[in-house]
C-alpha cells in the first residue's frame, strides 16, 4: 500500500508574519563552526507562531493546557473542505453544505488567505454547528479562526467544548477530501498553544 504524506505546515523563519501584537519570530546563531566547531541557534517565538494548535487555556481562565491532550486527539481521520470561493465570514450553512453527511472528528477549512485583512473566519453559529456535530478538532489556513476585530466568542465556543483549533495551516495544493491528519505540537508544559508540524496522509 502506497501512502502519500503532504506537509501542511508553514516554515518558521525570522521575520515571518505573526498576529498583530504577538512576539516576532527570530532564529539567530549562538555559535558557529569557526568559533566552537558546532552550530547552535537561538529561537524566539510566540506560542501562536506559524502553524499552531490552540488549547482551551488560550481563552478560558481554567482551560486545559496544550500539554494535557493525548496525541490521539491530533492524529486520525480528517476531512478537508474548500471554502476559498465563499464569503470571508463562513456561516453555518456554508460549512454544513461543504461537510455534508457523515461523522468527521476533524475538519480542516481551506480558504487561501493572503493577508490579515483577507481572513476567512467562522461566525458564532458556525462554531456552534461544529459543537453540535461532535467535532473534536477544527483547522484553518487563516492566521486565526476569527477576525482581528472579533470578541473571541468563536474561540470560546469551540474551546469550551474541548475542540482543539489548528491555525495557520498551509493548504494550497491540497484537494478537498478525506485524509489522515498527523499534527504534533511541542510538549510545552502548561502552555496555551504550541507550534506544530502538521501532515496529511492519504493511501493510494
Amino acid at each position: 500500500m502506497n501512502v502519500t504524506f503532504l506537509d501542511v505546515s508553514r516554515p518558521l523563519r525570522t521575520g515571518m508574519p505573526v498576529w498583530p501584537g504577538d512576539p516576532e519570530v527570530t532564529i539567530s546563531p549562538v555559535s558557529g563552526m569557526e568559533q566552537a566547531g558546532v552550530r547552535v541557534s537561538r529561537v524566539s517565538l510566540g506560542t501562536h507562531s506559524g502553524t499552531h494548535v490552540d488549547a482551551p487555556a488560550h481563552f478560558l481562565p481554567h482551560g486545559a493546557p496544550i500539554s494535557s491532550f493525548p496525541l490521539s486527539r491530533l492524529i486520525g481521520p480528517c476531512l478537508v473542505v474548500d471554502l476559498s470561493n465563499r464569503a470571508s465570514v463562513i456561516s453555518r450553512d456554508m460549512l454544513a453544505h461543504a461537510v455534508g453527511d457523515g461523522t468527521h472528528p476533524r475538519i480542516l477549512i481551506k480558504t487561501h488567505p493572503t493577508a490579515h485583512d483577507d481572513l476567512h473566519c467562522l461566525d458564532t453559529e458556525c462554531a456552534a454547528y461544529l459543537v453540535e456535530r461532535g467535532v473534536g478538532l477544527v483547522g484553518t489556513d487563516s492566521m486565526s479562526i476569527e477576525g482581528p476585530h472579533s470578541d473571541g466568542r468563536v474561540h470560546r465556543t469551540l474551546l469550551s467544548a474541548d475542540i482543539l483549533i489548528i491555525e495557520g495551516l498551509e493548504l494550497r495544493g491540497i484537494e478537498p477530501g478525506e485524509y489522515t491528519l498527523i499534527a504534533l505540537p511541542l510538549p510545552l508544559e502548561g502552555a496555551d498553544a504550541s507550534p506544530c508540524r502538521a501532515v496529511l496522509a492519504r493511501c493510494g
